[in-house]
Protein backbone atom coordinates (compact mmCIF):
# COMPACT_ATOMS: atom_id res chain seq x y z
CA UNK A 1 0.00 0.00 0.00
CA UNK A 2 1.31 3.49 -0.85
CA UNK A 3 1.08 6.80 1.20
CA UNK A 4 -2.43 8.56 2.87
CA UNK A 5 -5.39 6.53 2.43
CA UNK A 6 -3.39 3.70 0.31
CA UNK A 7 -3.10 6.05 -2.38
CA UNK A 8 0.55 5.45 -4.42
CA UNK A 9 3.38 8.01 -3.00
CA UNK A 10 4.60 10.78 -5.19
CA UNK A 11 7.53 8.76 -6.34
CA UNK A 12 5.68 5.79 -7.60
CA UNK A 13 5.23 7.70 -10.50
CA UNK A 14 8.82 7.38 -11.12
CA UNK A 15 8.52 3.65 -11.29
CA UNK A 16 10.30 2.47 -14.38
CA UNK A 17 6.46 -0.08 -15.50
CA UNK A 18 4.75 3.21 -15.30
CA UNK A 19 6.39 5.35 -17.56
CA UNK A 20 7.37 2.24 -19.51
CA UNK A 21 3.49 1.65 -20.35
CA UNK A 22 2.78 5.11 -21.21
CA UNK A 23 5.96 4.88 -23.86
CA UNK A 24 4.20 1.83 -25.28
CA UNK A 25 0.80 3.72 -25.86
CA UNK A 26 2.62 6.80 -27.02
CA UNK A 27 4.14 5.22 -29.83
CA UNK A 28 1.25 2.95 -30.61
CA UNK A 29 -1.26 5.52 -30.88
CA UNK A 30 1.27 6.92 -33.48
CA UNK A 31 2.24 3.95 -35.48
CA UNK A 32 -1.16 2.24 -35.68
CA UNK A 33 -2.44 5.79 -36.82
CA UNK A 34 -2.82 5.20 -40.30
CA UNK A 35 -4.67 1.36 -39.67
CA UNK A 36 -7.15 3.18 -37.21
CA UNK A 37 -7.89 5.90 -39.55
CA UNK A 38 -8.51 3.73 -42.86
CA UNK A 39 -11.47 2.03 -40.55
CA UNK A 40 -14.69 4.46 -41.63
CA UNK A 41 -16.84 3.93 -38.42
CA UNK A 42 -13.58 4.95 -36.27
CA UNK A 43 -11.64 7.35 -38.60
CA UNK A 44 -14.09 10.23 -37.36
CA UNK A 45 -13.47 9.82 -33.51
CA UNK A 46 -9.63 9.22 -34.26
CA UNK A 47 -9.21 12.23 -35.72
CA UNK A 48 -11.06 14.08 -32.44
CA UNK A 49 -8.85 12.71 -29.56
CA UNK A 50 -6.01 11.43 -31.07
CA UNK A 51 -3.97 14.39 -30.84
CA UNK A 52 -5.18 15.04 -27.42
CA UNK A 53 -4.27 11.39 -26.24
CA UNK A 54 -0.53 11.88 -28.10
CA UNK A 55 0.08 15.22 -26.13
CA UNK A 56 -1.19 13.82 -23.06
CA UNK A 57 1.02 10.86 -22.99
CA UNK A 58 4.32 12.85 -24.18
CA UNK A 59 3.71 15.37 -21.20
CA UNK A 60 3.16 12.58 -18.75
CA UNK A 61 6.53 10.95 -19.76
CA UNK A 62 8.24 14.07 -20.08
CA UNK A 63 7.85 14.99 -16.71
CA UNK A 64 8.61 11.34 -15.35
CA UNK A 65 11.59 11.27 -17.07
CA UNK A 66 13.16 14.34 -16.44
CA UNK A 67 12.09 13.67 -12.81
CA UNK A 68 14.37 10.21 -13.56
CA UNK A 69 17.34 12.06 -15.30
CA UNK A 70 17.22 14.39 -11.73
CA UNK A 71 17.76 11.17 -10.05
CA UNK A 72 20.54 9.89 -12.16
CA UNK A 73 21.88 13.03 -11.93
CA UNK A 74 22.33 13.44 -8.41
CA UNK A 75 23.64 9.90 -8.00
CA UNK A 76 26.38 10.29 -10.54
CA UNK A 77 28.99 10.80 -7.88
CA UNK A 78 28.49 7.92 -5.78
CA UNK A 79 28.98 5.32 -8.97
CA UNK A 80 31.93 3.75 -10.69
CA UNK A 81 33.53 5.32 -13.74
CA UNK A 82 32.57 2.00 -16.11
CA UNK A 83 28.64 3.35 -15.04
CA UNK A 84 29.17 6.58 -14.87
CA UNK A 85 30.77 6.24 -18.84
CA UNK A 86 27.34 3.98 -19.42
CA UNK A 87 25.03 6.36 -18.27
CA UNK A 88 26.70 9.43 -19.53
CA UNK A 89 26.58 7.83 -23.09
CA UNK A 90 22.53 6.97 -22.46
CA UNK A 91 22.11 10.54 -21.27
CA UNK A 92 23.96 11.87 -24.55
CA UNK A 93 22.06 10.05 -27.14
CA UNK A 94 19.89 11.61 -29.79
CA UNK A 95 16.25 11.86 -29.59
CA UNK A 96 15.93 14.69 -32.67
CA UNK A 97 17.21 17.57 -33.41
CA UNK A 98 17.44 21.56 -31.14
CA UNK A 99 17.45 24.46 -33.15
CA UNK A 100 18.24 27.08 -30.25
CA UNK A 101 17.30 30.00 -32.44
CA UNK A 102 15.01 29.87 -35.33
CA UNK A 103 17.00 32.86 -37.32
CA UNK A 104 20.35 30.60 -36.98
CA UNK A 105 20.14 27.34 -39.27
CA UNK A 106 22.55 25.62 -36.61
CA UNK A 107 21.04 22.77 -35.11
CA UNK A 108 22.34 20.21 -32.10
CA UNK A 109 21.28 16.83 -31.29
CA UNK A 110 18.14 16.60 -28.65
CA UNK A 111 18.88 14.51 -25.81
CA UNK A 112 16.24 12.67 -23.63
CA UNK A 113 17.11 15.48 -20.94
CA UNK A 114 16.84 18.56 -23.28
CA UNK A 115 13.83 16.29 -25.29
CA UNK A 116 11.57 16.59 -22.19
CA UNK A 117 12.11 20.33 -21.55
CA UNK A 118 11.35 21.40 -25.22
CA UNK A 119 7.78 18.93 -24.68
CA UNK A 120 7.04 20.15 -21.48
CA UNK A 121 7.97 24.39 -22.47
CA UNK A 122 6.66 24.23 -26.15
CA UNK A 123 4.11 26.62 -27.16
CA UNK A 124 2.91 25.57 -30.15
CA UNK A 125 3.11 21.73 -31.09
CA UNK A 126 2.75 20.06 -34.80
CA UNK A 127 2.31 16.65 -36.08
CA UNK A 128 4.14 15.29 -38.77
CA UNK A 129 1.28 14.34 -40.91
CA UNK A 130 1.65 12.33 -44.37
CA UNK A 131 -1.12 12.76 -47.67
CA UNK A 132 -2.70 15.52 -48.78
CA UNK A 133 -6.55 13.80 -47.85
CA UNK A 134 -8.00 14.01 -45.19
CA UNK A 135 -9.83 10.73 -45.27
CA UNK A 136 -6.64 8.96 -45.76
CA UNK A 137 -3.80 11.58 -43.92
CA UNK A 138 -2.11 9.81 -41.02
CA UNK A 139 0.91 10.90 -38.37
CA UNK A 140 4.10 9.94 -38.88
CA UNK A 141 6.62 9.59 -35.84
CA UNK A 142 7.61 12.98 -35.88
CA UNK A 143 6.39 16.01 -33.22
CA UNK A 144 8.01 19.50 -34.47
CA UNK A 145 7.55 21.47 -30.99
CA UNK A 146 8.04 25.28 -30.76
CA UNK A 147 9.10 27.99 -27.91
CA UNK A 148 11.16 30.58 -26.75
CA UNK A 149 14.04 31.35 -23.97
CA UNK A 150 15.68 34.25 -23.34
CA UNK A 151 13.95 36.14 -26.43
CA UNK A 152 15.29 33.29 -28.34
CA UNK A 153 12.09 31.35 -30.65
CA UNK A 154 13.23 27.75 -30.78
CA UNK A 155 12.35 24.84 -32.67
CA UNK A 156 12.69 21.15 -31.80
CA UNK A 157 12.22 17.97 -34.18
CA UNK A 158 11.15 15.34 -31.60
CA UNK A 159 12.25 11.88 -33.65
CA UNK A 160 9.14 9.94 -31.48
CA UNK A 161 10.49 6.73 -32.39
CA UNK A 162 13.90 7.45 -30.52
CA UNK A 163 12.23 9.27 -27.89
CA UNK A 164 10.51 6.02 -26.93
CA UNK A 165 13.73 3.97 -27.29
CA UNK A 166 15.90 6.05 -25.16
CA UNK A 167 13.12 6.76 -22.64
CA UNK A 168 12.40 3.00 -22.63
CA UNK A 169 16.37 2.34 -21.59
CA UNK A 170 16.18 5.41 -19.07
CA UNK A 171 12.64 3.59 -17.41
CA UNK A 172 15.35 0.31 -17.24
CA UNK A 173 17.35 1.86 -15.20
CA UNK A 174 17.20 1.08 -11.26
CA UNK A 175 16.69 4.44 -9.20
Amino acid sequence: MGGIGGAAAPAAALDSSVVSRELLILISLVVADQRVGAIPSVRDASSEHLGNEILQRLAFTATVLRARDDVLVSRLAGIGDAERAELDLLRAESCGSLQADINNPATVNLTLREACNKILHATQVRFDVEGNDPMANYLNPKIYLYGSLNGDEWRAVLDLERYVEVGMRNAGLFL
